[in-house]
């Protein structure tokens, strides 16, 4: 394991724009401030140019087996290895948390960005991390909820309501099993591939396929509220956000058959989840983002097991449950109607949240990572001229060859999706638009202070 970080350079490859993108470039911003150089952009092009890039820190997404594949390539080029975990925020258990984490990646890491006490216990006590590889900071997906964003948020949400009127929001997380881009077979080797499965361990085969059976059971549920609510409530909007990786051709039927379901598609959840009157969901992360906004939230879970595969995930604990079709009809015609009798334990929201999630209001999780990063990094570092961070023309030629189509329509950014999102985070801070980004091709920048 490398532990110094002697160059103040820091890697952040970004492979979904729409969930990652804003969020990982107020850490970079953040990082800028403090002086550091950040390469920011395309995993494929980072993570495949990392033995030619100059030795820094690479903020990896997760801990998979692909992941460690990854840091295992790195290692001899004197990177040192961070991490997060992007699949932390929606997961509610400190055991679930680490299912794809792999064994020995602690032995690669010098620090894992925890985004509270539970993904922190779950790391220390499944995974052998040790206390001094584990930092709180919480996570930056949630400044992008707070003030003065969430203004913004709350303007949209208005202009909103003005053009639709009141109307209750669905949204989606169904990739696993109403995909377009592979069946389910594939999708069981794809969780065997990542290490997610272990197809020699019959409890890891057991958990892969209630998760799979929960997927197809959340699609079905999900079809037969809306059914429902245009049977019992035909006066009540229903719109439906479904997740990027699904098959929108799926939702575009169910629409085309009732009449009062509108699908929309490509666009940020927060002033959806704000302007509507409920949101419905099944275990979805933005089930989570939603109860931190405040907004009126419910968690459809038709399974007859009580304590099956869908009480692994936060937005189920945290959130009204309902275990039928009928209590959710009956559930949204009294939010809609201004009479629900239904009550939820906040005091019970708030320590679930508290424990899963640190959230400093003085502070935000982007400075914390930054500021954690830097405390293993040199004080002083001249960053090599633009050039040295050039992609290579053999690597573009292997990219063409290599990236599929959408792995590219998932992850690729321009100047322009970059400076958008340097001007609306400066919102937090002006400061953070005191930054310079050179484009080193194939949806990739430097960033470093102006």
């Amino acid at each position: 394991m490398n532990t110094v970080l002697k160059n103040r350079i820091v890697y952040i490859p970004i492979e979904k724009r729409m969930r990652e993108m804003s969020a990982k470039l107020l850490v970079a911003l953040e990082l800028t401030r403090r002086d550091f150089s950040v390469v920011f952009g395309f995993h494929r092009a980072i993570l495949a140019n990392l033995s030619n890039f100059p030795p820094g820190a690479v903020l990896f997404k997760g801990m998979n087996r692909v992941q460690e594949e990854f840091m295992t390539q790195a290692m001899p080029y004197e990177h040192v290895l961070l991490a997060t975990d992007e699949e932390a925020l929606g997961a509610g258990d400190a055991k679930y948390l680490t299912t794809e984490i792999q064994d020995n990646v602690h032995k690669l890491i010098r620090l894992v960005l925890c985004q509270g006490e539970t993904q922190k216990r779950g790391l220390a006590t499944y995974k052998n991390f040790t206390e001094d590889q584990l930092s709180v900071v919480g996570n930056p997906r949630v400044d992008l909820l707070r003030e003065p964003l969430r203004g913004v948020m709350d303007a949209e949400a208005v202009e909103m309501r003005a053009a639709r009127g009141p109307f209750v929001l669905i949204n989606t997380n169904f990739g696993a099993t109403l995909s377009d881009r592979h069946s389910i077979e594939e999708y069981r080797r794809r969780l065997i591939t990542i290490g997610w499965a272990d197809p020699a361990a019959p409890e890891s085969v057991a958990l892969m396929e209630a998760h799979i059976a929960d997927d197809i059971a959340n699609v079905s549920a999900i079809g037969n509220y809306v059914r429902a609510m245009n049977s019992a409530r035909p006066d009540i909007r229903l719109i439906l956000r479904p997740h990027p990786s699904e098959d929108r051709r799926h939702w575009l039927t169910l629409s085309n058959e009732v009449g009062n379901l509108e699908v929309v598609e490509n666009t940020e959840a927060g002033p959806w989840m704000i302007a509507c009157d409920l949101l419905v969901q099944t275990g979805c992360t933005t089930g989570v983002e939603a109860a931190i906004l405040g907004a009126s939230t419910l968690s459809l879970i038709t399974q007859s097991d009580g304590d099956g595969f869908w009480t692994n995930f936060l937005s189920n604990k945290i959130n009204p449950v309902v275990r039928s079709i009928d209590e959710a009809v009956d559930f949204t015609a009294a939010k809609v109607d201004r009479s629900e009798t239904y009550a939820f334990a906040e005091a019970e929201r708030g320590a679930a949240l508290a424990d899963h999630i640190a959230i400093d209001l003085k502070q935000t999780a982007a400075e914390k990572t930054a500021i954690a990063i830097g405390a293993i990094g040199e004080e002083t570092f001249q960053c090599p001229a633009p050039e040295a961070f050039r992609l290579p023309v053999n690597l573009d030629e292997h990219l063409k060859r290599t990236v599929k189509r959408w792995v590219w329509d998932d992850a690729k950014m321009d100047m322009e999706d970059l400076a958008r999102g340097i001007v609306n985070l400066s919102m937090l801070d002006p400061e953070l638009s005191k930054t310079e980004t050179v484009s080193l091709g194939w949806g990739t920048f430097l960033l470093r202070a102006a």
